[in-house]
């Protein structure tokens, strides 16, 4: 690849046309006609364009990798192999759930959900089996060392995603410091460091600060795309 930064400044572009033209036309067709964002078929193309605008995020982010170590900037390199590695999990991720969600989806006009409606018992439950389980259970119903272990296992799946939440709030933040050490060498490194800090810091206020931090998320983005681009000028020759 003769000009990476380039590529990742396009690969930007497309992940961000691709977010904002998803979240418009499930945002009307939510309102429109609910029944086709409630699809098997939609749910597949959705998650679809979402695997492919991951896929281009990993090379959005490798534009900084580049930039990273052109200008010696040693935060901004972690932080962006850090980020490349999420990125891969999570497209690898997304197309995972793609190819499995026809099967893992219940439409409620299947036949087997319109049994369980109806009280009906469903083909692949064994009653004898069902009875057996329901007997053996029966004494530990009421225990208060189930409640216990229910309300611990809720604490530490509450634990773990308040951990990954404040580590994406931490990866923001100093990623957005390494993008501000770009400094003089790269046109709008500043201005984009500080909005991504700023986005970071509104996902702490709940509700009304996740909300802005769409938008200032969706313009860091932007930003961003504009450093790469910039640098790519400045640097690519």
């Amino acid at each position: 690849m003769d000009k990476p930064i380039k590529f990742a400044a396009w690969s930007g572009v497309i992940t961000v046309t691709i977010v904002i033209m998803l979240s418009v036309i499930d945002f009307f067709l939510s309102i429109i006609s609910p029944e086709i964002t409630s699809s098997i078929h939609y749910g597949v193309i959705y998650i679809f364009f979402y695997s492919i605008s991951s896929l281009f995020s990993i090379f959005f982010i490798y534009g900084f990798l580049v930039l990273s170590k052109k200008l010696d900037v040693s935060l901004l390199k972690v932080m962006s192999w850090i980020g490349i590695i999420f990125a891969i999990l999570l497209t690898l991720g997304s197309f995972t759930l793609m190819f499995i969600y026809p099967f893992i989806d219940l439409d409620e006009n299947s036949s087997d959900f319109a049994q369980y409606q109806n009280g009906e018992e469903l083909p692949f439950i064994d009653s004898d089996a069902e009875n057996q389980f329901s007997n053996d259970i029966e004494p530990f119903q009421d225990s208060g060392d189930d409640f216990l272990l229910g309300v611990t296992i809720l604490l530490i799946i509450f634990a773990i995603i308040v951990f990954i939440f404040l580590l994406v709030i931490a990866y923001l933040i100093l990623f957005g410091i390494g993008v501000i050490k770009l400094g003089k060498n790269v046109k709008y490194s500043t201005p984009a460091g500080i909005l991504r800090i700023i986005t970071g810091c509104l996902l702490i206020i709940p509700i009304f600060g996740w909300f802005l931090a769409i938008f200032t998320g969706i313009a860091t983005y932007i930003l961003e795309i504009m450093v790469l681009f910039s640098a790519s000028s400045k640097y690519e020759k």
